[in-house]
């Protein structure tokens, strides 16, 4: 027998939420923790696909958002990580069956094993737990260096941060530098008419490393 899509995910999401202690938020099909100033999600998306009694997919993946840099969303994510299924099954995972949710259940259990215990050492020592995040886990968990120069200050994060700034082409990183005042007033203002700036990257428009590291000259403080 085939879930419906509701059904299947219901069931899944639920399932994990009681197994790792989060809270399941139905109508944002996610799972979250909150620790300090910190919200831990496990967020899932359903396919466009997804055909009750047929076919029933999910992404899945972890963010961390800092309650401090603004509501939990894209410019407030600290750290975040996408698991994928494997090569053959692309980014989706079938929990269509009973069968094939068991395997994903079990499957994501192995691949929260790592943000929980994120979840504990944040609980235990929130400096050191940044610390581990920022040594160990920053490529993995696309971490944000203003997050970990924030609490273990510039000197901690001083290498990256100099091979971050080599890697900006220069031909982007004077785009930026022209327009650097009016990308950020229509940030502000919600204007999202970036096209008619030419040669605007995505990296000039959403939180990331770069644009941190260009807006705050980040390397002539250190």
């Amino acid at each position: 027998m085939v879930y419906s899509v509701q059904e299947a995910q219901v069931k899944l999401y639920s399932a994990l939420a009681d197994k790792i202690g989060f809270k399941y938020l139905k109508s944002q099909r996610c799972l979250k923790k909150v620790i300090g100033n910190l919200a831990f999600h496990f967020d899932f998306y359903s396919s466009k696909w997804n055909q009750s009694g047929k076919q029933v997919e999910i992404e899945a993946g972890f963010y961390i958002y800092n309650k401090k840099y603004g509501k939990e969303g894209i410019n407030s994510v600290v750290a975040s990580k996408m698991f994928r299924p494997g090569a053959e099954s692309g980014y989706w995972y079938d929990i269509s069956t009973q069968e094939s949710l068991e395997s994903t259940y079990n499957t994501l259990l192995e691949e929260f094993k790592t943000p929980l215990d994120l979840c504990t050492r944040f609980e235990a020592d929130y400096i050191s737990a940044i610390k581990y995040l920022y040594e160990n886990l920053f490529d993995e968990y696309n971490v944000f260096l203003d997050f970990a120069a924030d609490n273990l200050g510039l000197e901690a994060v001083r290498e990256r941060v100099e091979a971050l700034y080599a890697s900006i082409p220069k031909e982007d990183a004077d785009i930026y530098r022209r327009n650097k005042e009016e990308i950020n007033r229509m940030i502000k203002n919600n204007d999202h008419r970036y096209g008619r700036i030419e040669g605007v990257k995505s990296w000039m428009i959403n939180r990331s490393n770069w644009k941190w590291v260009m807006d705050y000259e980040v390397i002539r403080k250190l």
